[in-house]
């Protein structure tokens, strides 16, 4: 395989090719960045204290306001 010798390759042709390479990259990433987000996550676990307690009634109002927004939480009660 036929290697390229950097040293016969002028500064010009250097940058005639790098230059609008580079912006070329650049500018796809900045799209990629503007247009593209990460999905959130659609379901939730949250562990809670036990049933009738405060922070079993806090994941309660936790789920019906994320429910609203379209993501599933689940509660899991904890002895602690």
């Amino acid at each position: 395989m036929a290697r390229i010798d950097l040293r016969h390759i002028s500064w010009r042709d250097a940058l005639v090719v790098g230059v609008p390479l580079a912006l070329l990259v650049i500018a796809a990433f900045w799209v990629a960045s503007r247009f593209m987000e990460s999905a959130p996550p659609d379901r939730l676990v949250l562990s809670t204290g036990a049933t009738g307690g405060e922070y079993h009634r806090f994941g309660d109002r936790y789920r019906d306001y994320l429910a609203w927004h379209g993501v599933t939480l689940e509660l899991r009660e904890s002895n602690g």
